[in-house]
């Protein structure tokens, strides 16, 4: 199954369907273990590193911001400094849909579906008619990219779930 960052770079992000690990290309491990220290300008190194691998335009970005779609649902992955303490940040956008129901209350009503690791927030973007879940993980429990590439994998199927349950809404996927 492959995932695509961007129509330019379509064969960037590989997930074998039968084992769930994912691959990707051209990344000197050694660099990015050094890079991965717990600090929010490690986890931007990594991050630069895996927008320029896909073929992303970040120059209007002030720090890096890694886009990937999955099928219907779009992540946008950052790094994140919450008080005082580095998070990798990835926001799922999910599909348009008419339930603006997304108080405080339903969204702890579901909050276990949403995993234990990390902290999550459930926004509803009123412009344009869709949820937005964000799943902040302390970056300390990263260990490597393929950590990161876990972590947004994970968000995106926890967020999936979410929406179902709590929208009635199914997602299409790549």
């Amino acid at each position: 199954m492959t995932y695509s960052a961007n129509n330019a770079n379509p064969q960037s992000l590989r997930i074998d369907a039968q084992s769930p690990k994912l691959s990707v290309d051209h990344i000197d491990h050694q660099d990015a273990s050094i890079l991965l220290d717990g600090s929010v300008a490690g986890l931007n190194a990594v991050l630069l590193d895996l927008v320029a691998i896909v073929g992303q335009d970040n120059n209007s970005h002030t720090a890096p911001i890694l886009e990937i779609q999955f099928g219907d649902i779009c992540t946008l992955t950052s790094a994140q400094e919450i008080q005082g303490n580095a998070f990798l940040s990835v926001a799922v956008l999910l599909p348009r849909h008419d339930k603006a129901d997304c108080s405080s209350v339903g969204a702890m009503k579901y909050s276990t579906l949403l995993g234990k690791d990390g902290d999550w927030e459930c926004l509803w973007h009123a412009d344009k008619g869709h949820h937005v879940l964000v799943h902040n993980i302390a970056i300390n429990s990263i260990s490597d990219e393929c950590g990161i590439m876990d972590a947004i994998i994970e968000s995106a199927e926890q967020a999936t779930l979410w929406f179902a349950v709590h929208c009635g809404g199914s997602v299409a996927k790549a």
